[in-house]
C-alpha cells in the first residue's frame, strides 16, 4: 500500500488502490456474527455488522483485506490535521495528534524539538489489522500491537487471515491540554461506529508489474554522486530497497542492511532509494549518517518514478535486478522476518541462480 507524507517528519496519510467488492458470507466469531465478502465487487458490500457499506464516503485498501467508513467527528478532526491514519504491510493506525505538534511545527525550534513533540505529542487511538496465517513478519507486528494497544479485540477469521481491531482508552501518555482531552472523548465516542463500518475481503496479492526496470536512468546519491544503470552493469546481481524516512520499520531495518551489505558477494551490490528524500533531505542523510550506512542511497526522480517507483505500493520494498536493469524475481514488502539479512541473502543466492550466476567471494 503506498502511503504519502500528510506532514513533516513522520505522518502519512494512506489512500490506496479503491477497489470495491461484493458478494457476501458469514463467519462465526465467538457469540457475534460477523460477515465477510467472498470478493470484489463495485456494489453489494457489507459491514462485518451486517449493513450496506458506505461506497460515497467510505475507503476500501484492497491489498490490506478490509476497508472502512471515518464517523465524522473524525472527518471533522482529519481535516483541522488534529486527526490522521497511516498503513502498515497489514494494518491501518489511526491517531490523534496534539496541539504540542502544531505548536513546535509553526514555531522557531530545532528539528530535535519538533521530533520530540512527534515522538511525545501523538495518542494511537485504534488500529485494524489482518494477520494471514504462517507469516513470521504478522505474528511480530501482532505482538508488537499488544503491546502499543490496550484492548486487541479479534474480530474473525477470513481463510488463512485472522482480523482485529485494537484500541487505547488511556490518553495520559501524551499530557493532552483540555482542547486535547476534549477531542479526544469524542473520538473515544465514535470507536464503535469505526468497528461497526469494517468491511472485510480476502486481501489481494501484492506484485510487481513485469514493467519494472531500471534499465535507464540517471540520478545522485545522498553524497551527490551520479548514480546511472551503468552502476548496475558493474554486477551480476543488484538489490534495491526502497523506504521513507517517516516508515518506522523501514529505518529499523538499516542496521541488518548494514549487515547484508558487508556479507555480500563480490558480484552482488546493495542500494536503497530514499522515497521521500527530496523532500526530507536532510533527515535522510541524519538517518543514514547516525546508524553507520556505508551503501549508496539513491534520491528518486522522474525516470525511477516511473520506472519503478509507481509501482511500489508500501514500505519498505525490496526489489532484485540483473545487470541490465532488468527485474528479477518476486518483490518483498516488509522486513523479512527476525533475521532479515540472513533472509535477504537466501534471496540473493535464488536470484543469483535465476540470471545464471553464481556466489562470488564475499565481503565488501
Amino acid at each position: 500500500m503506498k502511503q504519502k507524507s500528510m506532514f513533516n517528519k513522520g505522518i502519512a496519510l494512506v489512500i490506496a488502490s479503491l477497489v470495491m467488492l461484493t458478494f457476501l458470507t458469514a463467519c462465526k466469531d465467538n457469540k457475534d456474527t460477523v460477515f465477510a465478502n467472498k470478493q470484489y465487487g463495485d456494489s453489494g458490500m457489507k459491514t462485518i455488522s451486517n449493513s450496506n457499506f458506505d461506497y460515497a464516503n467510505g475507503i476500501v485498501l484492497n491489498k490490506l483485506g478490509f476497508g472502512f467508513t471515518l464517523p465524522q467527528i473524525m472527518k471533522d478532526l482529519s481535516d483541522s490535521g488534529s486527526f490522521n491514519y497511516v498503513g502498515s504491510q497489514y494494518s491501518i493506525y489511526f491517531m490523534y495528534l496534539s496541539e504540542k505538534i502544531s505548536e513546535a511545527e509553526n514555531s522557531n525550534v530545532s528539528e530535535e524539538e519538533q521530533m520530540e513533540a512527534l515522538k511525545n505529542g501523538i495518542f494511537q487511538c485504534f488500529i485494524i489489522l489482518r494477520i494471514p496465517a504462517n507469516d513470521e513478519n504478522a505474528e511480530m507486528e501482532l505482538e508488537r500491537i499488544n503491546n502499543l494497544f490496550s484492548h486487541v479485540d479479534p474480530i474473525t477469521t477470513l481463510g488463512k487471515d485472522t482480523y482485529y481491531f485494537a484500541y487505547n482508552d488511556d490518553y495520559s501518555v501524551i499530557t493532552p491540554t483540555n482542547a486535547d482531552k476534549s477531542n479526544i472523548e469524542k473520538l473515544l465516542s465514535a470507536r464503535e461506529s469505526l468497528k461497526n463500518s469494517i468491511c472485510l475481503f480476502p486481501a489481494e496479492i501484492e506484485k510487481l508489474s513485469s514493467d519494472v526496470n531500471m534499465n535507464s536512468f540517471s540520478t545522485k546519491t545522498l553524497n551527490g554522486d551520479v548514480f546511472t544503470q551503468d552502476n548496475l552493469a558493474e554486477y551480476d546481481l543488484t538489490m534495491v530497497n526502497v523506504w521513507t524516512t517517516w516508515c518506522g520499520p523501514c529505518v529499523n531495518e538499516m542496521p541488518d542492511l548494514q549487515k547484508l551489505y558487508e556479507m555480500l558477494p563480490d558480484n552482488v551490490n546493495m542500494i536503497t532509494i530514499c522515497a521521500d528524500a527530496n523532500e526530507e533531505s536532510e533527515l535522510a542523510k541524519k538517518i543514514i549518517e547516525e546508524l553507520g550506512c556505508t551503501f549508496q542511497t539513491l534520491y528518486p526522480n522522474e525516470q525511477l518514478e516511473q520506472s519503478l517507483l509507481k509501482e511500489v505500493t508500501g514500505y519498505p520494498t525490496t526489489v532484485f535486478f540483473d545487470r541490465n536493469g532488468n527485474l528479477v524475481g518476486d518483490s518483498e514488502l516488509g522486513v523479512p522476518g527476525k533475521n532479515p539479512a540472513e533472509n535477504y541473502l537466501k534471496m540473493i543466492e535464488e536470484r543469483l541462480g535465476d540470471v545464471g550466476a553464481e556466489t562470488g567471494a564475499t565481503g565488501k
